[in-house]
């Protein structure tokens, strides 16, 4: 096993400065001023139309992945961990992945404030989309904990299925785009964040 060089980290590390900017941003455009917040909620309207045409099942499917998301990853997670009986890198998944979740929740509820423009819609604030990001969260995980050789098929199927559930936030009228664009954001820092310490730790 060889230990993270100095270039995979200022890799890792440019990537979570890149996405955290990226973030801060989409914050400050779409969040925090009129026009952003004009453009958005057309978007979100938008959605509403295209709502109509979905059938009751597909609203039903639709409702259920999240927690999908949830089961499935742990899971798969928890087979290729068996498999491989790499508990380092367990780990480290597990808490990325938690923490990328805890970050949205708290950036939502605690930290991140929407003013009143006077833009019709929902006014509270929903920047980063939760449900986004325990999909993402969820994908990354099993990711992190796939071997160097079936990585590239986690990343595909991982990255389709995050897009899917941001995706179907939109078409329940859960979130806005900015939202999912953020909470996918929010999930590349912390992926960001588990290279590094895989690399530090020698992990393959």
């Amino acid at each position: 096993m060889r230990s993270l060089s100095t270039t995979g980290f200022l890799r890792y590390l440019g990537g979570a400065i890149i996405a955290s900017a990226v973030f801060v941003a989409l914050y400050l455009f779409f969040v925090r001023t009129l026009h952003g917040q004009t453009m958005d909620q057309l978007a979100y309207d938008g959605s509403i139309f295209g709502r109509r045409s979905v059938t009751v099942v597909t609203q039903q499917v639709l409702d259920q992945v999240p927690t999908v998301s949830v089961v499935a990853g742990a899971v798969i997670t928890g087979i290729i961990t068996a498999v491989r009986r790499d508990l380092r890198t367990l780990v480290v998944a597990i808490v990325v992945a938690f923490g990328a979740v805890v970050t949205t929740q708290v950036l939502k509820d605690m930290l991140l404030t929407r003013p009143d423009l006077r833009v019709d819609g929902y006014a509270g604030n929903s920047f980063p989309s939760g449900h986004t990001t325990v999909a993402a969260a969820s994908a990354l995980a099993v990711f992190l904990v796939s071997s160097p050789r079936t990585r590239w098929l986690a990343a595909l199927l991982g990255s389709a299925f995050a897009a899917v559930a941001g995706v179907s936030t939109l078409a329940n009228g859960w979130h806005r785009p900015s939202d999912v664009i953020a909470g996918l954001l929010v999930v590349a820092v912390w992926g960001c964040a588990g290279g590094i310490a895989l690399g530090g730790w020698g992990a393959s």
